[in-house]
């Protein structure tokens, strides 16, 4: 499970503002916690906008079709090679943050 914060540091979210816009359209919003499916679903989101910036709208995300959606990321984006990608970034985030926390640790 991905915290909220997580998942706007790892998809270099900026405002506030644009991550909570983004999961209120999805139906996420109410949530703290996500799943990897759902951080997928954002990530298809946010690589959807980044096709046409300025032209293609969340609203247009939800109204097209999962297989319109793959057939306009073919050739341009790999998804699931995205999402291992975001995947490794957490765990290697998540080693860190514990080694960091041990040496913390280990000096008191």
């Amino acid at each position: 499970m991905l915290k909220k914060h997580e998942v706007r540091s790892l998809l270099d979210i900026r405002h506030r503002g644009t991550i909570n816009e983004d999961l209120k359209v999805l139906g996420f919003h109410e949530q703290e916690e996500f799943t990897w499916s759902q951080f997928k679903k954002l990530l298809e989101m946010r690589l959807f906008l980044g096709l046409k910036p300025g032209i293609n709208s969340r609203e247009e995300f939800i109204e097209t079709p999962s297989e319109v959606l793959q057939e306009l990321f073919v050739g341009r984006v790999n998804v699931e090679e995205q999402l291992s990608y975001y995947q490794s970034q957490h765990r290697q985030r998540q080693t860190t943050h514990k080694v960091s926390l041990q040496l913390l640790l280990d000096r008191e």
